[in-house]
Formats: C-alpha cells, structure tokens, sequence
C-alpha cells in the first residue's frame, strides 16, 4: 500500500518500481513509472526496483496536487498530474448499483509442454576445424514461443563438441566481471549433463557448461554441484532463494569456444569440453549410452539491476516452469532443476 491520493483513490506499490492506482470502489485506473522486469532502456522514470522498494504517494488537498516518492537507493520525486482539485481523477463517472458477477473458465487453458524427442549426440570429427557438424539438430523454442536456437551435439575420442545457431536481433554480450556469475549478467549459452534417468534432485554427476565472452575472450564455464576431482568452491546466497553451493565454478581452461556474429539474425557458439572432465564425473561418453540433458540460451537486455539476464530459454525445461525463468534472484538463476531434464542418445 503506497498511500490515499485524492478522493480516496488507493495507491499500491510494487517492489518492482511501478505504481497503480484504483477508485474507491475498487476499480482500476492508471500506473505510472515502468516495470524493469520487462526489459527496456533505463532512464527517469525507469529505476526505482529494488526489494525494499519504499515508494509512497501523498496527497496534499490544500493544493489539489499528488506526489510520488520513489526511494531504496534511487531517490526521486514526481508529481502525478490527472487529479482535479477535488481529488477527482479528470473525467471520473461513477455509478451506483448492484454488478452480477459470473464465473468464467477458459476453455483453452494453456496446454503442457509436450514430451520432447532424446537429443541425439553424434560421432564427429573436430568440427572446430572440419565445420562438418552433421545433420542432427535440436530446436530450442524460446519463451515466446518462437525458435530461437539450432542445437547440434556430437562428439569424438577427446571431447564433447556443441553448436547453438542462435536467433537474436541484439548483439551477443555479456558484463560479467566475476567469472562464477556469467548467467547473471548478459548473454551465454550452455548445456546441462546428468547421468541417465531421472532425478529430481542434482547429485554427483550434474554439471552445468556456460559459454560466452568473459572479459573479451571467449570461455567455457562449468558449474558442479557435488563431485568430480576439481575443487574451486562457491556459494550464492538470498533471504529469497536461500543458499547454493557447488564444489567447482570457473573457467575451464582445456575447454574451448568460439563465437561467430551472423549478419541480422544473431550468432553461431561453439565449444568443445574434454571427455576426460566428464568421466571424472562418472558420465560414459560412449555409443549407445544415454545421459540426462538439457540446453539453453540466456538473453541480454536492461532490467532493475541494469544490464543483466533478461531471459532463460532451454530446450526441454518447461517454459512454465518458473524457477528455471527468474532473473532477478542469483542462487535461483544458479540452481540446476534435473526434473526438468530430458534425454540424450550417444550414436
């Protein structure tokens, strides 16, 4: 609640910057400032977000004028025009009476994500110098429901190749500047590994593989929860999204990638990640095995933090699955769901 303006209009405040305001019956009139959450351009009326957002409106009926007061670490004041000097909104009719109201059901209720084919990892022969990719590929349908990605995974005796054809309109960035944070701060793509079968919790052998621009080289990332002989420990931390922690997460620096700007439609990533990495977490990379997988492509864009992550898509993870979409909690965005996870096919 931000505040009465007015006749007794209530004033209710999101943590997130905007502000609406309703009559006293109930009804909804206006807001005002922007929703970060939504992306755009930051400016005046575009950065008052935070989690202890303190916004208030006032209204001063000797004057017939309406205040807003934007606080947490971005101050600013505002005059809400739109009242008269009754504190009547301009052009306000009311009514008086009795409203039916009836239940309606949607009778096209959104319909669950259905069941995605096994990705197919192929046998390849360094693609990162032949370009010889194969002819397998997996679409990855971003959060609107359009294709934002072609996936190709293969592999040979030393290393784990993959490609993303990625469709963005925007240029490929990332503002990281610590190396355990790359999914917060811009753009990047990855992939997920398991050992087969479901799970609903991570266990010894979930990795996560991040690739972008870290500092204007091109790197491979890798997250491990629990396992494995490599040892850099982190650990994220909200009241929100509680405490995360992984035994690795940094640059890998025997894996590789490479990224290629395509004119108007976006960029090609590659990355190759030594086998020897995923046996150490007892994954079999081998014909006819199967691993837990998934895969996705994180978007860029200004937010309530500034520049940052504004969109997660993935190729089997529900799109209504809100955890894996959050943008504005890190130990959520860092957190791995493997319920979530479909299935990869060695050939």
């Amino acid at each position: 609640m931000a505040g009465l303006a007015g006749d007794g209009y209530p004033a209710a405040a999101s943590e997130w910057t905007p502000v609406s305001f309703y009559t006293p019956d109930g009804f909804f009139v206006d807001t005002v400032l922007g929703d970060p959450n939504k992306g755009g351009e930051p400016d005046a009326y575009f950065i008052g977000g935070g989690e202890n957002f303190t916004g208030r409106v006032t209204w001063f009926a000797d004057r017939g004028e309406c205040y807003l007061y934007s606080g947490n670490c971005h101050p600013n004041v505002y005059r809400i025009d739109g009242f008269g000097k009754d504190g009547k909104i301009k052009g306000e009719i009311r009514f008086a009476g009795k409203m039916k109201l009836e239940k309606h059901v949607n009778p096209y209720p959104p319909a669950e994500d259905v069941a995605k084919a096994p990705v197919e990892i192929v046998r390849l022969v360094n693609p990162f110098d032949s370009k010889k990719w194969g002819d397998k590929t997996a679409t990855l349908i971003g959060n609107n429901g359009e294709e934002l990605a072609k996936i190709s995974i293969g592999y040979d005796d030393a290393f784990l190749y993959a490609k993303f054809d990625v469709k963005d309109v925007t240029p490929m960035e990332n503002k990281a500047d610590d190396e355990k944070q790359i999914f917060k701060w811009g753009d990047s793509v990855g992939i997920y590994l398991g050992k087969p079968g479901k799970h609903d919790k991570v266990q010894a052998g979930d990795i996560r593989l991040l690739a972008t621009e870290f500092k204007g080289r091109p790197v491979v990332v890798a997250m491990i929860p629990e396992g494995g002989t490599l040892s850099r420990p982190a650990e994220y931390f909200t009241p929100a999204g509680g405490t995360w922690k992984f035994v690795f997460v940094g640059v890998l620096d025997d894996a590789s990638a490479r990224f290629t700007k395509q004119a108007n439609s976006g960029y090609t990533a590659e990355l190759k990640i030594p086998l020897k990495l995923l046996e150490s977490l007892g994954l079999s990379v081998k014909p006819g095995e199967k691993l837990s997988f998934d895969a996705e492509v994180l978007l860029s864009g200004f937010g309530q933090r500034g520049f940052q992550t504004m969109s997660r898509n993935h190729l089997f993870t529900s799109r209504s699955f809100v955890p894996s979409k959050m943008v504005d909690d890190i130990p959520t965005e860092a957190r791995m769901y493997p319920a979530q996870w479909g299935e990869a096919v060695l050939k």
